[in-house]
């Protein structure tokens, strides 16, 4: 899409001025990308957006809108890939526990702020609140390396989740705590026996499991 922009030439013969209109090459901010093959299989995502890397501000809505564009990217999709591409990131960098930590936790604190205000996620954005020494590394690496994943898109809440929290199920019982309980450890796993290990119970709890566990009528008296 080119827009024209008002200015004025002048007449090298005689000197007089005169209204023109060229094209606006300094605001060729995006292109739209369609494949066809996701397109025909009916996989997400076939049409994303790739824009210029300085700026983070959403230039894309105006386009959108000029393609009949509802629902521009997968909410989801985008997310769990960005998900991989962070792990991966820290994997490829080298980083200790603690900085995967906190580096995971950055990317958790901004697309729930984004979600809150209801923004988009920005990737260029994510990039220089993940590593701020270098700002671009994380997105030039995302793009390098083919991640799936939109300049911008709306994060997916249950998704994103996962940087924070570890939720499972065994049976009737529902687990759910912090990733920070891992490092703190309060919570830990044992390979050995397949348990899981909580520590630092608080008393009441305790009292409740003794309430409620039966009791073993065949154990000898005092």
């Amino acid at each position: 899409m080119l827009k024209l922009k008002p200015g004025t030439g002048i007449d090298e013969q005689t000197l007089e001025l005169s209204d023109t209109l060229s094209f606006d090459i300094d605001h060729l901010h995006e292109a739209a990308r369609v494949d066809l093959a996701k397109w025909q299989a009916n996989t997400q995502p076939y049409l994303s957006f790739v824009k210029k890397r300085q700026g983070g501000e959403d230039v894309s809505r105006y386009f959108r809108a000029a393609l009949g564009c509802t629902e521009y990217t997968d909410s989801k999709h985008n997310t769990t890939q960005l998900m991989a591409a962070v792990d991966d990131f820290c994997e490829a960098q080298g980083w200790t526990p603690e900085q995967r930590y906190a580096a995971r936790n950055r990317t958790y604190e901004y697309c729930e702020e984004k979600d809150r205000v209801g923004e988009p996620v920005n990737l260029t954005a994510l990039s220089a609140h993940i590593f701020d020494q270098q700002p671009a590394v994380f997105a030039e690496y995302v793009r390098e390396q083919g991640y799936e994943v939109s300049e911008t898109f709306k994060p997916h809440k249950t998704t994103y989740s996962r940087f924070k929290r570890i939720n499972g199920k065994v049976g009737s019982i529902k687990v759910s705590f912090d990733v920070a309980d891992l490092l703190a450890d309060r919570v830990d796993y044992d390979e050995d026996h397949n348990f899981l290990i909580i520590r630092d119970i608080p008393q009441d709890l305790v009292d409740l499991i003794h309430k409620h566990k039966p009791r073993d009528n065949n154990a000898p008296a005092d």
